[in-house]
């Protein structure tokens, strides 16, 4: 990349990043959730609307490579962190549970979506496309949101992070499936598709493993050489783990998740923290600009609007009756459960993916491929929203619990002080 060229994308990095904590601030002001500021800002500021106005022969801002491999490093970054609030030990405390919601979610949400879409007449093929689009689910976005309701150590946010991996490394066999559709002209047995997701599942598990057993005995061996090398090598460990997923055939965003995990078991945690916290500053904005740059507006104006909808509803759907069902049952806890369900709402990167896939192999005509991108538009700026509300509710109905008290309190006090002054034959009078 040339030195001008270069420091042009530097320039638009450092504007993107502006733009974006300057959006964060002011949906905090508005009582909103920060991350949908972020996401309103990459679609204001996206090359779809003002950032594709040319100014001077260029765009005002350039989404380049560079900008892109950022916003990558941020996704990672978020899963990183996201593993660093939960050991191995609370991980097994709700690993079977997430499990199991994360089967019966993506089963129950592949299954709805491909009947609907097979019932308003579309083939075979597009209805696996769009269901196993819909099939996953953005652990960023949720995870933020958790982060920044500052519920991260919650039973339900360790659930929904947990099920979403399950949901990532299904999703991920589903578009293994989908390929061989594609590429063979039939379906896999029931049989296959079941021996992939176990081998996904066990690869993972494998990874976790290693790194649960290994990398606290590392970082904590690391720590007595110096200042710096611990920092070092925690970043290390966590790309590292990214790129060993990715040659396994998973999510990098899993194996950052399984590495962040590993490190919660550390003496060294509070200083990985700190560290990663001052790095996500600048990364994990420009994740969710170009996750909001990548909507189109015009997407809601080209698209089948009837079919927008009908997705949509079965995108919301799926998730609260597939997971948040599932979960109250597990959890023991409608409530619980219900976050669990609202907070797998939102599609994204996997989703992008698998919907690419669709277009790119003429599955997908480019108006269902529109209306993908606008259905994940959606539930990704209402995910963040829903979580909130779901919270202040709870809020105000224990504000209510706790007013009641008081004034069941207060009634008790003043029955016992009337009674001290013996106005009972008084009032007895006064009935008669």
């Amino acid at each position: 990349m040339e030195p001008d060229i270069l420091f042009r994308a530097v320039v638009d990095l450092c504007l993107l990043l502006f733009l974006a904590q300057l959006s964060a601030e002011v949906a905090s002001r508005l009582k909103a959730p920060k991350v949908l500021g972020i996401l309103v800002a990459g679609v204001i500021f996206g090359p779809n609307m003002m950032g594709g106005v040319l100014v001077g022969g260029r765009p005002l801002i350039e989404f380049n490579e560079l900008i892109y491999i950022f916003a990558e490093i941020g996704a990672v970054l978020i899963l990183f962190t996201a593993g660093l609030e939960m050991t191995f030990k609370e991980f097994r405390r709700v690993g079977i549970s997430s499990f199991i919601i994360g089967v019966v979610d993506v089963v129950f949400c592949y299954l709805l979506a491909f009947g609907v879409i097979r019932l308003l007449g579309y083939g075979w093929a597009v209805g696996m496309i769009i269901a196993g689009a819909l099939s996953a689910t953005s652990i960023a976005v949720s995870t933020l949101t958790m982060r920044e309701l500052g519920k991260m150590d919650t039973l339900e946010a360790k659930v929904i992070i947990n099920t979403a991996v399950i949901d990532d490394i299904l999703a991920l066999t589903l578009l293994t499936v989908i390929l061989t559709y594609v590429r063979k002209g039939s379906a896999l047995s029931l049989l296959h598709v079941a021996q992939l997701a176990a081998s996904s599942l066990i690869l993972w598990f494998l990874i976790l493993l290693l790194g649960v057993f290994f990398i606290p005995m590392l970082l904590d061996r690391t720590e007595e050489i110096g200042t710096g090398v611990l920092e070092s090598m925690a970043i290390l460990v966590c790309f590292g783990t990214a790129v060993l997923a990715s040659l396994l055939g998973l999510s990098p965003l899993i194996g950052a998740f399984s590495a962040g995990m590993a490190i919660a078991s550390s003496r060294s945690l509070e200083k990985v923290r700190n560290f990663i916290a001052n790095i996500e500053l600048f990364f994990v904005p420009l994740f969710f600009v170009v996750m909001g740059a990548g909507m189109d507006p015009r997407a809601f104006l080209t698209g089948n609007l009837l079919l927008i909808v009908v997705i949509t509803l079965v995108a919301i759907l799926s998730k609260v009756i597939g997971c948040g069902v599932t979960s109250s049952y597990l959890l023991r806890d409608p409530r619980l459960g219900l976050r669990v369900g609202l907070g797998m709402i939102s599609r994204g990167e996997i989703g992008f993916v698998i919907a690419s896939v669709g277009l790119t192999n003429g599955i997908l005509t480019g108006d269902i491929y529109t209306t993908l991108v606008a259905v994940t538009c959606i539930t990704v700026v209402i995910t963040p929203f829903l979580l909130r509300k779901s919270y202040e509710a709870e809020g105000f109905m224990e504000r209510l619990r706790r007013l009641y008290d008081m004034l069941s309190k207060l009634k008790h006090r003043l029955y016992n002080r009337l009674s001290k002054l013996k106005l009972e034959p008084l009032l007895k009078r006064l009935r008669r």
